[in-house]
Protein backbone atom coordinates (compact mmCIF):
# COMPACT_ATOMS: atom_id res chain seq x y z
CA UNK A 1 0.00 0.00 0.00
CA UNK A 2 2.79 2.40 0.42
CA UNK A 3 3.76 2.15 -3.26
CA UNK A 4 0.01 2.53 -4.08
CA UNK A 5 -0.08 5.46 -1.44
CA UNK A 6 3.17 7.09 -3.50
CA UNK A 7 1.81 6.74 -6.83
CA UNK A 8 -1.59 8.50 -5.96
CA UNK A 9 0.58 11.17 -4.28
CA UNK A 10 2.97 12.03 -7.34
CA UNK A 11 0.26 10.96 -9.91
CA UNK A 12 2.69 8.82 -11.48
CA UNK A 13 0.72 5.79 -11.78
CA UNK A 14 0.79 2.17 -13.91
CA UNK A 15 -1.57 1.08 -15.90
CA UNK A 16 -2.97 -1.44 -13.58
CA UNK A 17 -3.38 -2.19 -10.15
CA UNK A 18 -5.15 -5.39 -8.50
CA UNK A 19 -6.68 -4.71 -4.83
CA UNK A 20 -6.81 -8.08 -3.01
CA UNK A 21 -9.30 -7.65 -0.02
CA UNK A 22 -8.42 -9.34 3.23
CA UNK A 23 -11.02 -9.07 6.45
CA UNK A 24 -12.82 -5.75 6.96
CA UNK A 25 -10.34 -3.86 4.46
CA UNK A 26 -13.16 -2.67 2.43
CA UNK A 27 -13.29 0.56 4.07
CA UNK A 28 -9.54 0.91 2.55
CA UNK A 29 -10.06 -0.41 -1.05
CA UNK A 30 -12.86 2.35 -1.42
CA UNK A 31 -10.01 5.17 -0.34
CA UNK A 32 -7.45 3.93 -2.41
CA UNK A 33 -9.61 3.75 -5.86
CA UNK A 34 -11.78 6.91 -5.04
CA UNK A 35 -8.21 8.88 -4.87
CA UNK A 36 -6.74 7.10 -8.25
CA UNK A 37 -9.41 8.05 -10.00
CA UNK A 38 -9.91 11.20 -8.84
CA UNK A 39 -6.17 11.77 -9.45
CA UNK A 40 -6.50 10.12 -13.10
CA UNK A 41 -9.30 11.60 -14.07
CA UNK A 42 -8.71 15.33 -12.86
CA UNK A 43 -12.72 14.89 -12.35
CA UNK A 44 -13.72 14.30 -15.46
CA UNK A 45 -16.49 11.16 -15.06
CA UNK A 46 -17.17 10.96 -18.25
CA UNK A 47 -13.93 8.81 -19.06
CA UNK A 48 -14.71 6.41 -15.62
CA UNK A 49 -16.37 2.99 -16.23
CA UNK A 50 -17.19 0.75 -13.00
CA UNK A 51 -18.42 -3.19 -13.37
CA UNK A 52 -18.96 -4.83 -10.62
CA UNK A 53 -20.10 -8.58 -10.09
CA UNK A 54 -19.85 -11.66 -11.97
CA UNK A 55 -22.09 -11.27 -15.06
CA UNK A 56 -19.82 -8.48 -16.68
CA UNK A 57 -18.95 -9.02 -20.07
CA UNK A 58 -15.33 -8.92 -20.40
CA UNK A 59 -15.22 -8.71 -24.02
CA UNK A 60 -17.06 -4.82 -23.54
CA UNK A 61 -14.36 -4.32 -20.73
CA UNK A 62 -11.69 -5.40 -22.93
CA UNK A 63 -13.45 -3.14 -25.84
CA UNK A 64 -13.59 0.17 -23.40
CA UNK A 65 -10.09 -0.43 -22.39
CA UNK A 66 -8.99 -0.19 -25.67
CA UNK A 67 -11.36 2.81 -26.92
CA UNK A 68 -9.43 6.32 -26.77
CA UNK A 69 -10.64 8.65 -23.65
CA UNK A 70 -13.19 10.99 -24.38
CA UNK A 71 -11.92 14.45 -24.39
CA UNK A 72 -9.17 14.24 -21.80
CA UNK A 73 -5.74 12.92 -21.76
CA UNK A 74 -6.73 9.63 -19.00
CA UNK A 75 -9.49 6.98 -18.56
CA UNK A 76 -9.76 4.44 -15.54
CA UNK A 77 -11.77 1.37 -15.61
CA UNK A 78 -12.46 -0.30 -12.11
CA UNK A 79 -13.91 -3.61 -11.98
CA UNK A 80 -14.71 -4.86 -8.59
CA UNK A 81 -16.00 -8.54 -6.84
CA UNK A 82 -15.49 -10.26 -9.93
CA UNK A 83 -14.59 -13.82 -11.86
CA UNK A 84 -11.90 -12.08 -14.09
CA UNK A 85 -9.69 -14.40 -12.33
CA UNK A 86 -10.98 -17.22 -13.48
CA UNK A 87 -10.79 -18.66 -16.91
CA UNK A 88 -13.43 -16.16 -17.95
CA UNK A 89 -10.77 -13.19 -17.69
CA UNK A 90 -8.88 -14.63 -19.87
CA UNK A 91 -9.19 -12.11 -22.72
CA UNK A 92 -8.57 -9.19 -19.98
CA UNK A 93 -5.65 -11.33 -19.09
CA UNK A 94 -4.47 -10.92 -22.66
CA UNK A 95 -5.14 -7.17 -22.82
CA UNK A 96 -3.13 -5.81 -19.79
CA UNK A 97 0.27 -6.18 -21.28
CA UNK A 98 -1.31 -4.26 -24.28
CA UNK A 99 -2.93 -1.46 -22.71
CA UNK A 100 -3.10 1.91 -24.02
CA UNK A 101 -0.90 4.38 -21.95
CA UNK A 102 -4.17 6.51 -21.60
CA UNK A 103 -6.07 3.39 -19.73
CA UNK A 104 -5.65 2.91 -16.44
CA UNK A 105 -7.32 -0.33 -14.52
CA UNK A 106 -8.01 -1.19 -11.09
CA UNK A 107 -9.36 -4.55 -10.08
CA UNK A 108 -11.05 -4.95 -6.23
CA UNK A 109 -11.51 -8.29 -5.60
CA UNK A 110 -12.62 -10.03 -2.13
CA UNK A 111 -10.23 -13.21 -1.05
Amino acid sequence: MKQLTNDIKNKDFKNAYLLVLVGEEDYLKGVYTKQMVEAITDGNNMNESYYNGNDIDVNELVENAKSSPFFAEKKIIVAENTNLFSSEGEPLAELIPELPESTYGICGVES
